[in-house]
């Protein structure tokens, strides 16, 4: 009634706990993922927002959140992080 969740000890200990942030890669949005293809592609944030439609602001704030979750300085470091960590993703698999 109090929206409490009841498990068996053995249940909490097989694995089924939350992932620790440091554990998880940061997802990236689908729209982080276009502008992440349009990147690797050579295109201006001008090119990518008419691509896109969407505006120069919105362009400049996804690349930033790019750089944030990959770790990034550069538009050519962002595009080869996230090549390196798709391949290892899926070799992961």
């Amino acid at each position: 009634a109090a929206g409490l969740i009841v498990r068996a000890p053995a249940v909490r200990e097989s694995g089924f706990g939350a992932m620790g942030e440091s554990e998880a890669h940061p997802l990236l949005t689908r729209r982080e993922i276009e502008v992440l293809a349009a990147l690797a592609e050579g295109m201006t944030n001008k090119a990518i927002a008419r691509r896109l439609d969407i505006s120069l602001h919105t362009v400049k704030f996804h690349v930033e959140s790019l750089f944030r979750k990959l770790g990034a300085r550069t538009r050519t470091e962002a595009v080869t992080k996230a090549a390196e960590r798709r391949r290892s993703d899926t070799i992961m698999l």
